[in-house]
């Protein structure tokens, strides 16, 4: 099976190739502009691996809750050409993607990932593995900083960056986890993994990203 795949959730850029077995992917650190690289990197890709975009068989996209902007980007490129195409489109969860790469990279069993949701908010959301694959423990949820889940975590890793944006509201959690690891972060080579797990796929015109707030709520920086 052929799979494009792209997350543009975080600063890091990255889209991915499936070509048969064999997964080769394409990154770049820009936090903000990522809309000028990347039809730039599909289509090295592509190149790469002698395909056009008819060859492919599945889309897949960090679906969020993550930021609304790059989230959008992701869903409106791939929206075009599974317009076009008629492919079938797999919406990710970011949070569960940033588990599948601790799982991918440090093959930790649980993780409770705490991510910055901005506006004084945080991305919450707890993860076990079962066959190499992170199931949601409960909900993915957007909390404040003073009201984060009052849960057990000795046996948990920590991930994400939201730890670190609310220190004095985290610190008491994070002190109780088994360890944190700051350096996971997820890319498309993620996606890609879980959107073969989760054989649900959208039609184009069907997407629906996930942000756990009302669209209109986000604010520009300058209003933050």
């Amino acid at each position: 099976m052929n799979i494009l795949a792209i997350d543009a959730s975080t600063s890091l850029l990255s889209v991915a190739l499936q070509y048969g077995d064999e997964v080769n992917e394409q990154q770049t650190e820009k936090p903000r502009g990522q809309a000028q690289d990347v039809l730039g990197l599909i289509d090295s890709l592509l190149a790469k691996c002698q395909l056009g975009l008819a060859d492919i068989d599945l889309l897949a996209y960090s679906a969020g809750p993550a930021s609304f902007t790059g989230v959008r980007l992701a869903a409106s490129v791939l929206q075009a050409i599974g317009m076009v195409h008629d492919t079938p489109i797999a919406e990710v969860s970011s949070l569960q993607a940033l588990a599948q790469a601790a799982w991918r990279q440090q093959q930790y069993q649980q993780v409770v990932v705490c991510n910055n949701a901005h506006m004084g908010e945080l991305y919450w959301a707890e993860f076990s593995i079962k066959n190499a694959t992170p199931v949601l423990q409960g909900q993915e949820q957007l909390v404040k900083p003073d009201a984060l889940p009052n849960v057990g975590l000795a046996d948990w890793v920590a991930i994400g960056d939201g730890w670190q944006r609310y220190p004095e509201s985290t610190g008491e959690l994070l002190a109780q986890t088994r360890h944190y690891n700051a350096e996971i972060r997820a890319s498309a080579t993620d996606i890609i993994k879980l959107a073969v797990q989760q054989q649900q796929t959208s039609k184009a015109v069907d997407l629906d990203p996930q942000y756990l707030r009302q669209a209109d709520a986000w604010k520009t920086l300058s209003e933050q």
